[in-house]
Formats: structure tokens, sequence, C-alpha cells
């Protein structure tokens, strides 16, 4: 439709139609506010599942595990001679270790030197028998050599053979080739196979004699260094080890230097890694219930509706997002899935566990009994604090027992059951026979699925939560009002656009009767 902008009455028709549309845009206008409303409503419930998601993953992987809370640690008497490492088959124990004899490893160098720089290659299989340390029986390895490869990427190849197991090098200060066999150890041997594989060692300078190695023959004539087993004295009984680095008992021992006397290593609780643990949990669990209580119970400002785009092109961005921030404030207040959630999650953390179940001694039932006891300030709601040396105490006298007040589980069959298909009886009885960490999971992910159920997650379409229906709903009032806004405005300029047509004839004829009655004048 052709639009006539005010040339008969003098009128801004563009104008007046932008400021009736105003009016006629107010219900849109709250319309898309509610919208506003209801994404920022389903991503704050979001946050809350972000953020007891990351609480359950703290607690899995932290004091869920076995190896956090009954870790073991070592300790040796002399570091620098002998240092130690727990495995996870470790016991608490005390032993000594003398060293009288370090591992080394075997040493070929070739008798003859060589000029690496008149080097030719050729193509050929280099066959080796080759014995590792210990071993009673030696294994074929084979490496191909092809006539392009230079004498250092011969080398190179020696090197880098995981079955021929040796460090090679060219020494340049005396033209020789060293090879140095990677494990410790004695009974280390390599043989050539073949003829080909003897002459070809030649030009690295391994020969008898000046002659080729004939098949069959060991480097032992080029031995530099015969390698030998580790010497040492454990609790009295003198042993050999083919390796500096060996277990016992569950204990990783690394020998770094022979010694006059024993050395002491001690395994024990290690304290401090279960403590570190049990605090991250606490921080991360204490950040969560605040953040939970704040969202439940911060002031709602009814006034500080969501701008439109309007009313942001005359705001600066400090001033957009102060106001936003007003805005989304109270959009969880006291929100029913949420607090009741806070409510049970302070529950599960200072009940106790039911007297009698199975693994539980009843001086460690509650948290209260290892030095963890909630806030006595009213405004910190299930905030947790901690008695560092009752807890650190409790670790290390009853290590076993704090495990279990963390990670026993219910021995019934109610924990196969899923929480919702569970019976108030049923519920009641998991809790009562369970620790801390099963109780808690439990309800996070109670309060987890009732958020979904409220503001789904990435993976959900919107049509699969009750956020998203709403959004969808308002999508389609949004389109039709739209719609129905492109109407009215074509009405608009309709109507001026008569107007204007009715004013100009009403000229015209104005003009014409002017010119009829005072033209003759």
């Amino acid at each position: 439709m052709v639009r006539i902008s005010g040339f008969a009455s003098g009128m801004d028709i563009d104008q007046l139609v932008k400021d009736l549309m105003k009016a006629e845009k107010i219900p849109l206008n709250k319309i898309t506010q509610t919208k506003q409303i209801y994404e920022w409503q389903r991503d704050a419930y979001r946050d809350v599942n972000k953020s007891l998601k990351e609480l359950d993953d703290l607690i899995f992987n932290g004091i869920n595990r076995q190896s956090n809370m009954l870790a073991k640690k070592a300790i040796s008497g002399n570091d620098s001679a002998v240092s130690a490492e727990v495995t996870p088959g470790a016991t608490t124990m005390t032993s000594t270790i003398q060293v009288n004899k370090l591992a080394t490893s075997s040493v070929w160098s070739s008798t003859n030197i060589v000029d690496k720089t008149t080097y030719v290659g050729e193509t050929v299989a280099l066959n080796f028998d080759v014995t590792k340390p210990g071993a009673t029986a030696s294994t074929p390895v084979t490496i191909n050599i092809n006539a392009t490869d230079t004498f250092d990427q011969v080398i190179s190849k020696i090197n880098s053979d995981a079955n021929l197991g040796i460090s090679a090098f060219f020494d340049s200060a005396t033209n020789k080739v060293v090879l140095t066999s990677k494990q410790s150890g004695s009974g280390a041997n390599i043989a050539v196979n073949d003829g080909a594989t003897g002459a070809f060692m030649s030009k690295l300078g391994f020969t008898d004699g000046g002659a080729d190695l004939i098949a069959g023959q060991n480097l032992t004539g080029q031995q530099a260094g015969t390698g030998t087993d580790a010497e040492v004295v454990i609790n009295g009984f003198t042993t050999t080890r083919p390796s500096n680095t060996f277990e016992v008992n569950g204990v990783k021992y690394t020998l770094k230097q022979t010694t006059a006397t024993p050395v002491s290593v001690g395994v024990s609780q290690d304290v401090d890694k279960a403590f570190d643990t049990i605090v991250k949990f606490i921080g991360k669990y204490n950040e969560v219930i605040g953040n939970l209580n704040t969202k439940t119970t911060e002031a709602k400002y009814r006034s500080y509706k969501p701008l439109t785009d309007e009313e942001k092109e005359s705001m600066s961005d400090k001033q957009i997002e102060m106001w936003e921030t007003r805005a989304k404030s109270g959009l969880l207040k006291n929100d029913a899935a949420i607090s009741n959630g806070v409510d049970e999650f302070v529950s599960n953390m200072s009940n106790k566990i039911l007297p009698g179940t199975v693994g539980i001694n009843t001086d460690f039932d509650t948290l209260s009994e290892i030095g963890i006891t909630t806030s006595s300030n009213y405004r910190e709601v299930g905030k947790l604090i901690i008695n560092e040396d009752k807890l650190k105490a409790a670790l290390a006298n009853n290590p076993d027992q704090v495990y279990a007040l963390f990670s026993k589980t219910t021995d019934s069959a109610i924990s196969s059951i899923p929480r919702e298909k569970r019976t108030t009886a049923q519920q009641q009885q998991f809790v009562s026979e369970s620790g801390i960490v099963a109780r808690l999971r439990d309800s996070i992910r109670a309060v987890t699925l009732k958020v979904e159920k409220r503001a789904g997650n990435e993976f959900r379409a919107a049509t699969q939560y009750e956020l998203g229906k709403n959004i969808l709903d308002i999508d389609k009032k949004i389109t039709d009002f739209n719609r129905k806004l492109g109407s009215t405005e074509e009405r608009y300029y309709k109507q001026f656009s008569l107007m204007e047509q009715a004013i100009q004839k009403a000229n015209q004829q104005a003009a014409y009767l002017m010119n009829a009655f005072g033209g003759g004048g």
C-alpha cells in the first residue's frame, strides 16, 4: 500500500503512527517481559543444578574414594639414599633397608674407532639375539636399515627400538659407539644372529680383533661394564634385585646410593590427604548451601521489570547492569523444591546413623563426633564448622571409622530402589542406615530431578519442562500480537491516508471556489 505522509495536512504522519503504536505495544511489552522473566528463572534453576552437580562430582571423586580417605604415606629416614612411596596395597608398618650395592646396566663400547664421515649406507636387516637382565632365554630382534639412512639415523633406529632395549650414542671424544642396556641388572647380552649383521656392526666399530663378528657371537668382547644386581638388606635379610626400583609389601623403594647402616622406612596413615579431602568437601558444601539459601530468601523488587529495547537505548551499560541485578533478584524466592532440599541436606549432615548398623562404631556415627558441627549463627543456615584438631585426631586414630561414617551404604535392598519409588518408611530406613555420602547424593539427585522438571537441562527440548512450555506459549502470543500490530499499523496509515486525500480534495475545492468567486474581481 502506498503511504501518503502529510503533504496536504502538514502533519508528520510517520511520527503520529509511531506514537500511536507505542500505546498499542504496551501489552506486547508486558508479554515480552514475562518471557524474559521465565528465561531468567530457567537459567537460575539450571545454575542451581550446575552447583549441585559440582558438589556431587566433588563427593564422588573425593570423600567417596577410599584412596583419598584411607591413603598411606611412606617416610624414609634418609631420602637421599633410599626414597619410598606407597602403592594401593601398602599397610601401616616400619621396616629397615640397607643398600650394599646399586644395580648397574651393561655397557658395550666399539673396539675400533669410527669415522662417521666415511660411513656408506646399505640396505640390511640387522638380526640380534637379545637377553634381558634376569632372563633365561634370548629374544630375536630385527632392525631394518635402509641404504639412504645416515650414520646418525642408524644410531637413532637402534636407540628407538623398544625390543632391543638399548640406549646408543656416538662419543665424539673417542670416536666410538656406545650401547647401554636400558635395564639394569646382571645377565644382559647381545649376540649377532648372522654374518650380514656382524659385517654391518663392524662399520660401527664392533669387531673381533679387527674381523667381522660371526653368527652367534656375543658383544662381550666389547663389554665396557657388566650389569650388576642391587644388593640390599631388608629387615636383616639380604637379597638382590635387578633394578634400583622395586616393590615390597606395597612400598615402592628407589635406591640412590649405598649406605653403611640401615635406613628406617615407615608407612603410616596420610592424615593430611584425608583432612584436605574433607575440608574441600565441607568448603564446597557450605558454598552451595549458602548460595541456595540466598536464592530462596533474597528480596524481590517487583517494580524492576525487564527493560525493553527502547528503554535500554536511553541507559548506559552500567545502569542496565544495575537495573537487571534488581530485576533478577528473588526469581527463586521461597521455591519449595530448593528450600526443602536445603532442609534435607542439613538433616543429612546432622543426623546419626542408626545404632547397630553394620560397620559403624557408635563413637563415630555423627559428624559432630569427628569435629564437624553446624554453625550456631542463625544467619548461616546449615553451615558446617570444622574443629581441625579433633578431626585430625579422629583421622589419625580411627581412619576406617571416619571413612565408614562418610561412605557407608545401607545393606538392605532399598538402595536399589529409585528414590521416587520408595515408600516413606523405606526412605527413612535408607537415610538411617546410610552414611553421609549416600544420604547427600540421594538428596542432590532428588532436588536435581525436581528442578529439571521445572527448568529442564541442555539436552531437553522446551516441550519437556514447565518453563519451556510457558516460553513456547509466550512466543506464540508474541507472534500473534506482532501480526495484530502489523494490521493495526496498516490501519492507522490507511486512515491517515484517507484523511490526507480528503484534505487534499477539500483544498482543491476551496481553491476552485476562490478562483470562481474571487478571480473575476
